[in-house]
């Protein structure tokens, strides 16, 4: 017979966990083996590390413990004016006060409960209060209200098993491509440092084009999308999850071609973690035009050095660091006119950026294939979670008929 399905609070699923700091001054606390995680390094839903660790000491002053198969959110912070980021833990780590954890209770599977939370972003997002808080707040006592259906317990591992493959593929995507782009900015440190450079203002051998101002009643379903501030990634790198739909209008120059470089002109991280980073963007198999939205540059060579060198400049931590130092703004950062074209790039012989260039194509090439490939398994997911988590589509299990 059917197995029918309960529901729960988001509130009553489990216990909640509300995170801190330790003192920064204190050298003590940091540099450790535990990761501390923040709204800046919660960036996959598989949390396994941060950019900043802890001491055993540090993780026991003013920031808690949660152990493995802890549901992360991000709670606080610029991001939640865009998107709700979230995920559940690998390992045992610490939380800032920006996230909460919910440690589920033992009747539920810890990563159906992520999922289920997960498909329900949009309805987390609606509860964002920007009154009084810059940075958009989310109101708890509505995220506790959130009803999710439970299906049997032996049905919601059936669930996480199947969405985890996925995941699981995605991820490995994702390192994969990490190594990728470490081994090419190698590279590129390796023909700098190995090779005479004359350091030139960048604006003497690129030209910049703006992108396009659009309006939202202009993000409709389109065969063209607008690579916006959410394409680059606050850590290096590009975010096809970033492309918008856009039917408004647009000049020829302001199309970006798969290869090409553009830089983030503005930034509404408070570390300015965004602003000045370069990165690539690859073809879209989702989309056949690329625009760039005002908030990107679209810098191209003019004096036949390959868009792979370009590249190389532009995502340099030298380069963004730059940028960062020209800056204004308080809520919400512009990167100065005259950030770009004065910065002093360093510049090789142009036949060995040629053979920069051609050692690196494959590579990229490869990066290209995998981000493709997990942008379908992407939106495969994201198909399937509202269908299989409202209980339309079943998965089977022994002695659950759906």
């Amino acid at each position: 017979m059917t197995v029918e399905w309960t529901s729960t609070t988001l509130g009553a699923a489990g216990r909640w966990v509300s995170g801190g700091t330790p003192a920064t001054s204190n050298k003590s606390y940091w540099g450790g083996e535990i990761p501390w995680m923040s709204s800046k390094s919660l960036t996959s839903f598989r949390i396994r590390d941060s950019d900043r660790r802890l001491s055993e000491l540090g993780a026991t002053s003013g920031t808690k413990l949660v152990p493995k198969d802890t549901i992360l959110m991000v709670v606080r912070g610029m991001s939640l004016k865009s998107e709700f980021r979230m995920g559940i833990t690998q390992r045992e780590v610490a939380l800032s006060q920006d996230l909460k954890g919910l440690i589920p209770r033992s009747d539920l599977d810890p990563t159906f409960l992520a999922y289920a939370l997960q498909s329900r972003s949009n309805d987390v997002l609606d509860m964002v209060d920007e009154a009084g808080h810059g940075t958009g707040r989310l109101q708890t006592d509505r995220l506790y209200a959130l009803e999710l259906l439970l299906p049997p317990r032996a049905e919601q591992e059936s669930i996480a098993a199947t969405l985890g493959v996925l995941d699981d593929k995605i991820e490995s995507n994702r390192r994969a491509m990490d190594t990728l782009a470490t081994l090419v900015s190698t590279l590129f440190e390796q023909v700098i440092s190995s090779h005479e450079v004359v350091y030139t203002p960048l604006g003497e051998f690129t030209r910049a084009v703006n992108g396009r101002s659009y309006k939202s009643s202009e993000l409709q379903e389109s065969s063209t999308a607008l690579v916006t501030l959410k394409s680059v990634d606050r850590n290096g790198g590009y975010k096809e999850s970033g492309l918008k739909p856009y039917t408004g209008p647009h000049k020829p120059e302001q199309e970006v071609r798969p290869g090409e470089v553009v830089v983030a002109q503005t930034d509404l991280t408070q570390g300015a973690e965004v602003v000045g980073r370069g990165v690539r963007v690859p073809s879209s198999g989702k989309y056949d035009t690329l625009v760039a939205s005002l908030d990107l540059a679209i810098v191209r060579p003019v004096a036949g050095m390959p868009v792979e060198y370009l590249h190389g400049l532009l995502s340099s931590e030298t380069f963004h660091q730059h940028c960062r130092a020209h800056v204004t703004g308080t809520t919400v950062l512009h990167l100065a006119k005259d950030a770009m074209p004065t910065w002093r790039a360093p510049i090789v012989p142009p036949d060995v950026q040629e053979r920069f260039a051609e050692s690196v194509r494959p590579m990229l090439a490869r990066m290209d294939a995998l981000s493709e490939e997990s942008a379908r398994l992407v939106a495969l997911r994201d198909a399937l979670l509202p269908e299989i988590l409202s209980g339309r589509i079943r998965v089977p299990v022994e002695g659950v008929v759906p």
